[in-house]
């Protein structure tokens, strides 16, 4: 299955060097642009929010918790008071704490654009792979414009959650680079490739594991020989020393359980989910036409007919297997599938004779430069990427009016009604936020609600994944419970304390903007002689409970 390059290895120029430089310096200069054109696309979301985008809460106390521990691993985090034990990978956080120390930066300001910068190396990461895979030429270039303008190779990395997604995903193309490498030379065991694994397994579960997988898939195409077998054995067991100091913390303080638990949040074994997976066309999570995906799947199709099943086969395995981010993950193989079918069918327009007539500068170039002058000599491809680029450039920008986008922050409104709480309410306080929405991923104020407050969110999900599959399949349904007071009575709110056996002392409902999601409730809490308020501001209206233990509950009868 092992698949020879799809493009022409570059003829080593004779003659002058063009320009009076090397030719790897115009490939650097031209690999350089999706790079570019990444971080141009990230920017236009990062820089008008001033906070890290959507979620990142949990993840920025348990930095401050290894702050506050010495820079030691501690036996659980302090994020919203649950207790949940430290068994995240915890090399992000070292590093944004260890960033957050010396810098004159604040640690909101590291999670805001560490993300975003280990998402545009991960640009030049991916041309290393595509160049290593598939050769040098047009197709990593265009693969590498892919995976910068896709929107799912870059929504959830440059969030503040992207504190390890994103370096996470930059670790493991790197990886994949090497360990690729690795069998394919079969020279044994490569030092780098085993150092960049390890680095993954320690940044984020599902990079750690795609890697494991894509290492197996690579071997099984690749690597079934005597070399093989040893550089595969060496790499495993290597990988598995060189994490022992996390692991084996969290296995001797807390058991397997909480590895278990997060394992399994996210994952479904229903067997025609999977198979959606594989044919859905807005994997990519374009806002308008899914332009990319299908340019994949269209890759896919033609590397098929040509007999060349390595990229297409790992693709469909990553969307087939990966329990939890398989449209992020599938990006990789995915962009050099794009590729692929731009090289092809700007090859077929220039092969039917609708080439231009080429001024004479460019053709002095191209006698010059060989291979990397077809990109400035042949008019097709530069029309074609030109056309590709400015499209998913638009999509791009435009990725946070997708649907379920989590390219949304915590308004500075809100951010200053938290600040009253943490300052005016008690440190016991318990609240409940209700703010209309259905999907906690994407609910920033309730994920930063207890960073910025030091309080309490009785219906937040975060963390819950580390404290088993039952107490987090209940907290979904204790959160969705909650949302649903915001188009009722304040009735709802105790009716849910009751049927969900929990407690709330306050009643925080955010303003978003000058949307209003909750005036129904809002109204009728004013009007409740069991909440008062205590806050009003743009950011939101603030309700104490009065003495709960004395509020007559009305249940309807079933």
């Amino acid at each position: 299955m092992g698949s020879p390059p799809l493009a022409v290895e570059s003829a080593r120029p004779t003659g002058r060097r063009w320009g009076g430089l090397p030719p790897w310096t115009w490939e650097l200069a031209l690999a350089s642009l999706p790079v570019l054109l990444g971080l141009a696309v990230r920017l236009v979301h990062v820089l008008p929010a001033g906070f890290p985008l959507n979620d990142g809460g949990m993840f920025y106390v348990m930095a401050l918790d290894i702050q506050r521990h010495g820079f030691g691993l501690p036996d659980f985090t302090s994020y919203n008071g649950l207790r949940i034990p430290f068994a995240y990978p915890p090399l992000a956080f070292y590093l944004a704490a260890a960033l957050d120390k010396v810098g004159p930066w604040s640690l909101a300001d590291v999670m805001r654009f560490l993300p975003l910068s280990a998402s545009v190396l991960s640009i030049g990461a991916l041309y290393l792979l595509a160049r290593t895979v598939m050769g040098r030429g047009l197709v990593p270039l265009v693969a590498a414009v892919a995976f910068a303008l896709a929107p799912r190779s870059f929504i959830w990395q440059i969030v503040g959650g992207g504190l390890t997604r994103a370096l996470g995903q930059l670790l493991a193309i790197l990886a994949l680079w090497q360990g690729y490498l690795m069998f394919r030379e079969g020279k044994g065991p490569r030092p780098l490739a085993i150092v960049l694994a390890s680095l993954a397994v320690l940044t984020h579960p599902e990079m750690g594991w795609l890697v494991a997988f894509s290492y197996a898939f690579f071997f099984v195409t690749m690597g079934r020989s005597r070399t093989g077998v040893v550089s595969a054995a060496v790499t495993a067991s290597a990988v598995a020393a060189l994490t022992t100091p996390w692991w084996l913390t969290v296995l001797l303080r807390h058991g397997i359980e909480p590895l278990l638990a997060a394992a399994q949040t996210g994952k479904t074994d229903w067997l025609s989910w999977k198979f959606i997976n594989m044919i859905q066309p807005y994997f990519t999570e374009e806002p308008f036409f899914p332009l990319l995906a299908l340019l994949m799947y269209a890759g896919g199709v033609i590397s098929a007919f040509k007999g060349e099943l390595f990229v297409p086969a790992w693709f469909l395995l990553i969307l087939y297997i990966d329990p939890r981010v398989a449209y992020t993950s599938a990006m990789v193989p995915g962009s050099l599938l794009a590729g692929v079918a731009v090289s092809t069918l700007l090859d077929v327009a220039q092969r039917e004779g609708r080439a231009l007539r080429l001024p004479r500068w460019l053709l002095e170039a191209r006698a010059r430069w060989r291979r990397w002058a077809l990109l400035a000599a042949r008019p097709w491809p530069v029309v074609g990427l030109l056309l590709l680029a400015t499209y998913g450039t638009y999509s791009s920008v435009k990725a946070d009016r997708a649907p379920e986008s989590p390219l949304l922050y915590v308004p500075d409104d809100a951010r200053a009604a938290m600040s009253w709480i943490a300052s005016s309410t008690p440190g016991t306080a318990k609240f409940v936020i209700v703010e209309g929405r259905y999907n906690p991923w994407i609910d920033a104020i309730s994920e930063w609600f207890p960073a910025l407050t030091g309080r309490v969110s009785i219906a937040t999900i975060q963390g819950f994944e580390w404290l088993g599959l039952r107490r987090y399949e209940s907290q979904h349904f204790l959160y969705w419970a909650f949302q649903d007071c915001a188009y009722q009575q304040a009735s709802c709110l105790d009716q849910r304390a009751i049927i969900y056996n929990t407690a709330f002392t306050h009643v925080f409902l955010p303003k978003v903007g000058n949307q209003d999601c909750c005036i129904t409730l809002r109204t009728s809490l004013r009007y409740d002689a069991n909440y008062r308020v205590i806050y009003d501001g743009p950011g939101g209206t603030i309700f104490e409970r009065d003495r709960p233990d004395r509020i007559t509950y009305n249940l309807p009868v079933s």
